[in-house]
C-alpha cells in the first residue's frame, strides 16, 4: 500500500524539529489544516511518543514529545531545551536591532518581508549598529566575515540555514520571516512564566524565614515585554 508522499514529507519533518509554517512549507501547513489530515499525522505520531503543537499565533505546527515521565526523555528535553536557550542571546540581540532597520519601528515577526540591502543601508549609516552586528555574527560563530556588507550576508546565510528566513524572490536578497519566530516567542514566554512561578515560591519561603531573596532572570524576561 503506498503511502500519501504529502502525509510522509510532513511527518519527517516534524520528526526532524522541523516547525511547518506558510512561509517555509505552504503545502505542508495547507495539508495540516485539513481535519482529516491532522488527526492521520496526530494518529502516527502518538504512535512514536510525539504530539502535535501549534504555536499561539497559529502560523507554525511543530512535534512535541508526550511522555513527560519517561527518565530518558526528560533528559533529551532538558538538554535540547539548553541548547536552544544558550542560542537566545543572539537572536535576542537580532529582534531588537530589527525594531531599529523596521519602518514601523517593530521587532522581527512571522511573514514580514526582510530586505538584506534596507538592513545594510541602516547598518553602514551607523557605528553603533556595525559593532551591534559583529558582537551577534560572534555570538553565532560567524567569524569570517570582514566587515558589515560580509558579516550581514553570512547572517541572513545562517538564519536562513537554521529556519528563521526563508529566500523570497530571484534575487536572493529579499526574505520572508518564518513561523519560528512565532515559536521562539513563545518558547521566552514559557520561560517567564516559570520564572514567575518559582520567584514567587521563593519570596513566600523566604518571607516565612524572614530572609532575603535574590534571583537571577533569564535575558528573556525583559526581552519578552519589551517586544
Amino acid at each position: 500500500m503506498s503511502v500519501d508522499p504529502l502525509f510522509r514529507g510532513t511527518v519527517e519533518l516534524l520528526i526532524t524539529g522541523a516547525i511547518i509554517c506558510p512561509v517555509a512549507e505552504p503545502e505542508k501547513f495547507d495539508y495540516l489544516s485539513d481535519s482529516v489530515s491532522i488527526d492521520k499525522v496526530q494518529h502516527y505520531l502518538a504512535q512514536i511518543g510525539r504530539g502535535l503543537a501549534c504555536t499561539r499565533d497559529g502560523n507554525g505546527y511543530y512535534a512535541v514529545v508526550l511522555d513527560l515521565d519517561d527518565k530518558g526523555a526528560r533528559a533529551r528535553i532538558r538538554n535540547e531545551f539548553e541548547r536552544i536557550t544558550g542560542q537566545w542571546e543572539p537572536l535576542i540581540r537580532w529582534l531588537r536591532m530589527s525594531r531599529q532597520v523596521a519602518a514601523d519601528k517593530h521587532p522581527m515577526a512571522f511573514n514580514d518581508t526582510v530586505s538584506e540591502g534596507d538592513w545594510l543601508k541602516t547598518i553602514e549609516a551607523s557605528s553603533a549598529l556595525q559593532e551591534e552586528l559583529e558582537i551577534i555574527c560572534l555570538k553565532m560563530q560567524i567569524k569570517k566575515a570582514q566587515d558589515a556588507r560580509q558579516r550581514l550576508r553570512a547572517l541572513f546565510e545562517k538564519l536562513q540555514k537554521d529556519g528563521f528566513l526563508k529566500s523570497k524572490g530571484p534575487s536572493g536578497a529579499l526574505f520572508s520571516a518564518t513561523g519560528r519566530w512565532s515559536l521562539l516567542r513563545d518558547q521566552m514566554e514559557f520561560v517567564t512564566q516559570q520564572e514567575g512561578i518559582i520567584a514567587a515560591n521563593n519570596a513566600a519561603e523566604a518571607e516565612q524565614q524572614q530572609e532575603p531573596v535574590s534571583y537571577t532572570h533569564l535575558r528573556a524576561h525583559e526581552t519578552v515585554l519589551d517586544l
